[in-house]
């Protein structure tokens, strides 16, 4: 057994393996094509038991934030930050399943930003999030307030939040701007889902959103 893990890792060394078998990551891709001085932040895992996600704006209240909804191809995604270096800019967002170097965006989610940021979870915590005023607690009128003394915080960058009456996880994000953003799902070699790609402030060079560096699917 041990002269096998000493073969292996002669093989993993070998730069036939290398150049036959090797991918690169996505996370090493998305960092070296967005050319920003920065780092990723791990910030935990969403698991998605209802299969589907939202991605929105709850600053508006209701269930504006449900607009965004899509099914997703795995039990569960690593959340990712690419974070500035030298400041707390969020640049991009990747929630990862496979991982896989991205060849290709399968499907997608347009969303607005009228607050500076944006959330994300599983869709039954995105209702439960839409139903928060029904509940009649203290200083929770809505979904506007429930986010409103986290965001404000200066060191927010990406936080999770659990959502009344059952504690339902849900991520927001920081992005310093509003407008308009796209979520992409985006698969790998041999079609795999390798996540998804929320891409805030685009390529250093020209500002030219990441996404648009990889295929859409015909």
């Amino acid at each position: 057994m041990k002269l096998k893990r000493i073969l292996s890792a002669i093989l993993m060394l070998s730069p036939f393996h290398c150049f036959a078998d090797h991918r690169p990551e996505a996370r090493d891709w998305i960092l070296s094509v967005s050319e920003r001085s920065a780092s990723w932040q791990f910030l935990g895992t969403l698991d998605l038991p209802s299969g589907s996600i939202f991605i929105g704006d709850p600053s508006r209240g209701g269930d504006y934030h449900l607009r965004g909804i899509k099914e997703v191809n795995a039990a569960r995604l690593s959340v990712w930050l690419l974070i500035a270096d030298d400041s707390k800019q969020v640049h991009t967002v990747w929630l990862e399943a496979d991982g896989d170097l991205p060849e290709k965006i399968s499907g997608e989610i347009v969303f607005g930003i009228d607050s500076a940021y944006f959330a994300f979870g599983d869709l039954w915590s995105g209702q439960d999030l839409a139903n928060i005023g029904d509940l009649n607690l203290p200083k929770l009128p809505d979904s506007f307030e429930f986010f409103l003394p986290h965001i404000q915080n200066p060191g927010f960058t990406g936080i999770w939040l659990d959502v009344p009456p059952r504690n339902s996880p849900v991520c927001a994000v920081e992005t310093n701007r509003d407008g308009g953003l796209k979520a992409v799902w985006t698969e790998g070699g041999g079609g795999r889902f390798s996540g998804i790609l929320i891409d805030i402030t685009g390529r250093r060079s020209d500002e030219l959103y990441l996404d648009k560096l990889i295929v859409m699917d015909a």
